[in-house]
């Protein structure tokens, strides 16, 4: 159960919309239940608990203190995961069979320097994830292309970034690595700074379909408890193509080449929840 500072919803209780569909109560009280640790849960609720402290000293306005706090969230971290759809899209590349080391051991140097290199890092990727798509299980196409298998079908896959690629490589970004470690309580911009936002840790192989559900917060994957590096695939609804409920374990054919990060797909799968649960799509979407 969501363990909440016990002011902090009697002070969301009081909030007046600015608007009808004003999203600014459920999106804080989204950003308290989804938050992926304790920490961060319990940094928004010192957000919302300062906006009352202010309006009790007659600062300002409570609903007007709640409303930038919510259009912080919004404008820092919301729009930004979304942005980064349109911009990885405009990336993908198409992989060079030349571009996969074939020896049993790959060059640390490699891994170093795919960080830098798209499609080094898309080549490295397909090598950990056994040339296919992660989510559906079907091979990447090109090695049909070299090795065709009478009616089995292959399918395009992408380097997907689990957060997004141009968020490394902005000098725009404070703003959202600021929001992202206060809403998942962990350093983010350490972990990811500069070209670290490529390495294979934040890349998962799947097919362009799959890339635009999970980096459009369409769709994500949710930790099963107790097995490590398995998760549900979900999706915000029904209706979109993904495989929702299906459980998959993420593997690595070379001990080398490192999986994607825990850490990371629980902070994608708690913007993407809390996108849907505090119903804010069509409003980021007119954004």
């Amino acid at each position: 159960m969501t363990e909440w500072n016990p002011n902090a919803p009697e002070i969301l209780d009081k909030y007046i919309p600015q608007t009808p569909k004003d999203p600014t109560e459920r999106l804080l009280r989204a950003l308290v239940v989804h938050a992926p640790t304790e920490r961060g849960r319990q940094n928004v609720c010192d957000d919302i608990l300062k906006c009352g402290g202010a309006a009790a000293t007659g600062e300002s306005h409570l609903s007007e203190r709640l409303y930038e706090i919510g259009q912080y969230y919004v404008s820092a971290l919301l729009v930004p995961m979304l942005q980064g759809d349109r911009i990885t899209r405009d990336g993908w590349v198409d992989l060079k069979l030349e571009n996969i080391n074939p020896e049993s051991t790959i060059d640390p140097t490699l891994i170093e320097e795919a960080k830098r290199d798209v499609k080094k890092t898309k080549a490295l990727a397909l090598v950990r994830d056994d040339y296919q798509c992660v989510i559906c299980g079907l091979h990447d196409i090109l090695v049909y292309k070299n090795q065709p298998i009478q009616d089995v079908p292959g399918v395009p896959t992408t380097a997907a970034p689990i957060l997004p690629f141009h968020l490394g490589r902005s000098g725009e970004s404070t703003a959202f690595w600021a929001a992202l470690s206060k809403f998942s309580g962990m350093d983010v911009a350490n972990m990811l700074c500069g070209d670290n936002i490529n390495r294979l840790g934040n890349v998962l192989t799947i097919t362009p379909d799959d890339h635009g559900l999970f980096s459009g917060l369409c769709g994500w994957l949710e930790a099963v408890e107790g097995m490590e590096d398995t998760y549900r695939v979900c999706a915000g609804r029904h209706l979109f193509a993904l495989p929702i409920g299906k459980v998959i374990t993420l593997t690595s054919t070379r001990p080398e080449l490192e999986l994607p990060d825990p850490r990371l797909i629980a902070i994608h799968a708690a913007i993407a929840k809390v996108t849907w649960s505090s119903d804010t799509r069509t409003y980021l979407d007119r954004i």
